[in-house]
């Protein structure tokens, strides 16, 4: 028996440990960003945009925060930089086309609206081959990719990342060196130039467009007026993410990035991270934590009053004893002395016998002091019960 309790409480005590410690590492990835997306801004790793919300959000005049919803939950969006960061080619060519255009009327009512890509090229030639060859084969009509349709932009795959060679002055050596971005428009203090990333450029139909940085020819940044907004869009996200801040980090161009807004929203719906509002957001929302303790509490007094019931429990087969079967008597004595207190028993034996008999005022006074000078309850019975037989006699 012993030893079957002591393993009760081991199993019991290991699955405890193992319970805290999966909670742990639960919390514990919460907290380092890594089970986030990558380009989110929850995100720690090099592949993150954290370092770019905490730095902006020790700016005492730019307010910063997070959007999950959709783009038409936006508020205020003349003070706004909505930031688009990760948008890969699979959103671009079979995105939510209403989403997009969503995020476009931003722009329209005089937010900035900035979307950097993910330039996952061998994603984007698989996208354009097929496209070509549903087009070739004329089975279907091809449908025009969802970014293109709305920001009148098409993607440009590279077939290797591009570099460029120049001659060392040092040495006087051919070196060849990945290529960088130009910069073209140079109304803006911008650097002249910038590290480059990905293979993937863009091809902007819309004469609105402006080149702000070139690689090798091929805009990389390009940048629009929209409404009374302005839409900015990048080839690449890799200048906003935890590496580009670890390597080669350009304030001047963050800044301009995010333009003369005092409020800038890193926009995460397209990378899964989503608000999905359920019971607990609505506890939390209207701080009904009184009643959902109130519910607790009362759920547990019901699983109590189930488990520990206050009558006494059933007689089981099992038990053998013989029922005790008592006459009329001893059923009313045992009644008396359940519910009655020894001290209190001549007071109500004197009570019932003067309804009910109706002695004189000489024989309830001699009864009466008995029954309070007597200590012995038994005694005082006796002397009364004397007295009134010797009254009745008389």
């Amino acid at each position: 028996m012993r030893n079957r309790t002591l393993l009760k409480l081991l199993a019991a005590g290991m699955f405890i440990a193992f319970a805290f410690a999966g909670l742990w590492l639960l919390f514990l990835g919460f907290e380092i960003g890594d089970v986030y997306p990558p380009f989110s801004s929850h995100r720690s790793e090099l592949d993150g945009t954290q370092v770019l919300y905490e730095a902006l959000e020790r700016l005492p005049e730019v307010s910063v925060g997070r959007h999950y919803g959709p783009a038409n939950r936006i508020e205020r969006a003349v003070e706004t930089t909505v930031l688009v960061a990760g948008l890969s080619a699979l959103d671009w060519y079979l995105g939510d086309e209403k989403e997009m255009t969503r995020l476009l009327r931003l722009a329209d009512d005089g937010a900035r609206l900035v979307v950097c890509l993910d330039s996952a090229a061998p994603l984007v030639s698989l996208l354009e081959a097929t496209s070509r060859e549903r087009k070739q084969k004329k089975e279907e009509k091809p449908k025009q990719p969802a970014g293109e349709k709305i920001f009148d932009v098409v993607l440009r795959a590279e077939e290797k990342q591009a570099a460029e060679t120049v001659s060392d002055a040092s040495t006087g050596r051919t070196v060849v060196r990945p290529a960088q971005l130009i910069l073209q428009d140079e109304q803006d203090p911008l650097p002249a130039r910038l590290p480059a990333s990905g293979s993937v450029s863009l091809d902007p139909k819309g004469k609105a467009w402006k080149t702000v940085y070139a690689r090798q020819g091929r805009p990389a940044v390009i940048r629009r007026t929209q409404g009374t907004g302005e839409v900015v869009l990048l080839a690449d996200s890799y200048l906003i993410t935890n590496r580009a801040m670890w390597e080669a980090r350009y304030p001047q161009f963050l800044t301009w990035l995010v333009g003369a807004r005092r409020r800038v929203l890193f926009y995460e719906r397209h990378l899964g991270v989503a608000e999905d509002p359920g019971v607990a957001s609505l506890l939390r929302k209207y701080q009904l934590h009184g009643v959902l303790a109130a519910l607790v509490i009362v759920m547990l007094l019901f699983v109590w009053r189930n488990s520990v019931p206050l009558l006494p429990a059933p007689r089981s087969a099992a038990d053998t004893r013989p029922l005790e079967i008592r006459d009329r008597g001893s059923s009313l004595t045992a009644l008396v002395a359940r519910t009655l207190a020894p001290s209190e028993l001549l007071d109500v034996c004197l009570g019932e016998w003067k309804k009910s008999e109706k002695p004189g005022a000489q024989l309830v006074d001699q009864a009466e002091r008995l029954a309070h000078e007597r200590r012995d309850v038994v005694e005082a019975y006796r002397q009364i019960v004397a007295i009134v037989r010797k009254g009745v006699r008389s």
